[in-house]
């Protein structure tokens, strides 16, 4: 199992904020970063096996983000909208999916860029 370590680069707090965090391989003799599609498949294998709610994880994978409304954070309203947006689409393709089993083979979303 690798250790991320991150660097923060703006002003901004852990529980919600991925993208403006840098991630470098603890191996490395020289601060490398990882490749960001590295770390965010990583991310998304950690929540498969923790059992994570399938929508948090659509939600990570089509954003980039990783909010928890839980812990009052004040976050950005457009980013806020956006992870919200993301849970409801997950949900309506879900119930859909139940509902048809033709439509349960969901097209994969392509990883978020990380030039974005």
């Amino acid at each position: 199992m690798a250790l991320f370590y991150f660097e923060k680069q703006g002003p901004t707090s852990l529980a919600g904020a991925t993208q403006s965090e840098s991630f470098f391989d603890p191996d490395a003799d020289e601060p490398v970063a990882l490749d960001p599609d590295y770390v965010q498949g990583q991310i998304l294998t950690a929540m498969g096996a923790a059992g994570v709610d399938p929508a948090i994880a659509y939600a990570y994978r089509k954003t980039g983000l990783l909010l928890d409304e839980s812990l009052g954070v004040d976050y950005d309203p457009n980013d806020l909208r956006e992870w919200r947006e993301a849970i409801a689409e997950y949900r309506r393709t879900h119930s859909k999916a139940e509902a048809d089993p033709a439509a349960a083979k969901q097209e994969e979303l392509p990883r978020r860029s990380s030039n974005a």
